[in-house]
C-alpha cells in the first residue's frame, strides 16, 4: 500500500523476472535487502511500466521454528519503503 503496488503482497509468491527487466531497472544499483528487496524491485518495474503479476501460495502452518521477520526488520523496511515512494 506504501509504494502503490498492483501486487497485495510483494515479499510472497513467486516471482519470475526477465534478464533484460532486472538489467532495465538497474537491479545493481537497488538499495534495499531482505524483503525490502522484493518491494523496491516489483516498485523499480511498476515505476518502469513493466506488468507486476502476483501468484501467491500458500505455505503450511509453521510448526517448529521462527519467524525470519523481527521488529528491527518492520521498521526498517518501514522506513526504507518510505523513502523510496518519496524519492520516486
Amino acid at each position: 500500500m506504501m509504494l502503490g503496488l498492483t501486487v497485495k503482497d510483494a515479499t510472497a509468491g513467486f516471482k519470475s523476472f526477465r534478464r533484460t527487466s532486472l538489467e532495465s531497472i538497474g537491479i545493481d544499483r537497488l538499495k534495499l535487502n531482505g524483503f525490502g528487496f522484493q518491494a523496491e524491485v516489483a516498485y523499480r518495474c511498476q515505476q518502469a511500466g513493466m506488468k507486476v503479476v502476483e501468484h501467491p501460495y500458500v505455505f503450511m502452518e509453521r510448526t517448529a521454528g521462527q519467524s525470519k521477520m523481527s521488529f528491527g526488520i518492520v521498521v526498517e523496511a518501514f522506513f526504507s519503503l518510505s523513502w523510496l515512494r518519496i524519492r520516486g
